[in-house]
């Protein structure tokens, strides 16, 4: 008959998995060469913490031993604190598992918070009292005053009376993680009853869980799904659109800039719809500072011609650019090319001589047939082609003129 007594598992201890095969195995032989070194836990007549080891016990038919809970510093105040603090250092779990088991801890933890919160509230009104800027401890004007001092009294609290950070500390883990790992699961899950209420957050969480991808890119599209269903139902679609294009080019390994990002979106969402409308289509690609300024117009008929000045203006940005662009690349060649020097006596030869050629073509040429015309015209262009190579002996002046004989 075995020397080990009968215990039933006490329903918190469940909160972390039982060991299977060889890690289970290493235990028992190691209690059995051993012995049993670290006691067993009980509370309310239940295992607490050490079913694994009361399991050894079981099979090498030893007497197990025991402990009662009790509170403490070191180990929690209360039993699930106990269990968590007790066995998240003995499991192999990334930090990612470790904040998912603080999340069982964070309800209690937070009520802690909050007592602490009102208490030192409390305090501080009893010193304010003292000090007779309180004519009272209760009444309309002692919460009004408890209320004014708040935020002051908020301030003054360190990072480590956040329940994030009492949480951390429990489980080993950074406070930011904590606070990620909340914004997946309450994305993920349904607070209630605990099930699936976004299927895509979470697989990508128990993903992140098995390493194959990041908390952050997690957190990341949790926080942008929360932000996406706040906003009007136009952006709302549009963003949807434009995430599925990304999507669709980082998977053809292409590069795709979207009409509107969630950010972006965030920040127009609360403008008029032909405002976010214009952000969204308009060709003038308009940011959200412009748009901030476009929605202090009073009227949409005046919104809607300013983003059409600011298309047109945009157009002639574009076509300058251009022109600048195909000048750089010698894809064209200006009429005259200006010079640092005397550019305006050049310019002003060029004026004379199309004036010149101007008026002998529909004037002095007008009696003219047609051989005689094509001589005239001939001679004018060797005149210009002199003028090119005289401005081009002033070398410090003019190294180049290029003159559009055929032009008006």
């Amino acid at each position: 008959m075995s020397k080990t007594k009968t215990y039933l598992f006490h329903e918190l201890s469940s909160y972390l998995p039982l060991l299977e095969g060889d890690e289970f195995d290493d235990l028992v032989e190691d209690i059995k060469q051993h012995g049993q070194i670290e006691p067993v836990t009980i509370y309310e007549g239940k295992i607490l913490d050490g079913r694994n080891r009361y399991r050894a016990c079981k099979i090498l038919e030893q007497e197990l031993i025991i402990r009662e809970w009790k509170p403490s510093t070191a180990t929690g105040s209360t039993p699930l604190q106990y269990v968590i603090s007790e066995n998240i250092m003995r499991r192999h779990l990334n930090d990612k598992q470790k904040a998912e088991i603080g999340m069982l801890l964070y309800p209690e933890i937070e009520k802690q918070v909050e007592e602490e919160r009102v208490k030192k509230m409390v305090e501080t009104k009893k010193e304010q009292f003292g000090k007779g800027e309180l004519k009272s401890l209760g009444g309309r004007e002692g919460f009004a005053t408890l209320i004014k001092k708040e935020n002051s009294v908020a301030k003054k609290w360190k990072k480590e009376d956040t329940t994030a950070y009492k949480v951390a500390q429990k489980v080993r883990v950074k406070p930011d993680t904590i606070i990620k790992v909340k914004k997946i699961r309450e994305s993920a899950y349904d607070k209630s009853t605990g099930e699936i209420k976004d299927k895509e957050i979470a697989e990508k969480w128990e993903e992140a869980k098995r390493e194959d991808t990041s908390l952050d890119a997690v957190y990341k599209e949790a926080v942008e799904k929360e932000i996406i269903e706040d906003l009007p139902e136009d952006l709302k679609e549009e963003v949807k659109r434009e995430k599925v294009k990304v999507k669709e080019a980082k998977e053809k390994k292409i590069t795709y800039e979207p009409k509107i990002t969630v950010k972006k979106a965030k920040a127009i969402k609360d403008l008029p719809k032909d405002v976010r409308e214009a952000v969204v289509h308009s060709e003038a690609e308009i940011t959200v500072e412009e748009a901030k300024e476009i929605a202090k117009i009073p009227s949409e008929v005046l919104r809607k011609q300013e983003v059409l000045e600011r298309e047109r203006v945009k157009k002639r940005q574009e076509s300058e650019i251009k022109k600048k662009k195909d000048l750089a690349e010698g894809k064209t060649l200006p009429k005259v090319k200006y010079f640092d020097k005397d550019a305006n006596k050049v310019n002003n030869v060029e004026v004379i001589c199309k004036k010149a050629i101007t008026e002998l073509t529909f004037a002095g040429l007008e009696g003219y047939g047609e051989s005689a015309r094509k001589t005239c015209i001939e001679m004018m262009k060797a005149v210009f082609e002199h003028l090119r190579k005289e401005l081009k002996k002033a070398g410090e002046v003019a190294p180049r003129v290029v003159i559009d004989v055929d032009a008006d």
